[in-house]
């Protein structure tokens, strides 16, 4: 479970903050500042990202088709840091991080720009 202080970032937004109803196993981090509930800021793991995004967007599709949107998610945002240069969330340490940016991306249309999650289409 990446409790590094990049995810920590990463989660550190309203989208998946507000969210959050705490339940026994959940991965916290203590923060001083951001969004968080009694101090905390979730962490969420793969596994509730992929929760989310079935009940969101995929709840009769077939569970192949997830994998192959997830890996053509990973093969845009390779094309978008090899041949257009900009900095995207595929140069992250764990698969954490790699399903917060895909929810982020499906379940509200934004991107990491290296510092915040914005709205700005990826492609235009």
């Amino acid at each position: 479970m990446d409790t590094t202080k990049e995810y920590v970032a990463l989660c550190n937004c309203p989208e998946i903050q507000d969210e959050w109803e705490p339940k026994v196993a959940d991965y916290v981090a203590f923060e001083k500042y951001g969004y968080k509930k009694e101090g905390l800021i979730h962490l969420p793991r793969q596994d509730q990202y992929q929760e989310k995004l079935i009940a969101l967007r995929h709840p009769d599709h077939d569970p192949q088709e997830r994998f192959c949107a997830f890996y053509l998610y990973l093969d845009m945002m390779d094309w978008l840091r090899n041949d257009l240069k900009k900095p995207t969330i595929i140069d992250c340490n764990s698969m954490e991080q790699l399903w917060c940016a895909f929810y982020m991306k499906e379940a509200h249309n934004k991107t990491w720009d290296g510092e915040k999650f914005n709205g700005t289409q990826i492609l235009s």
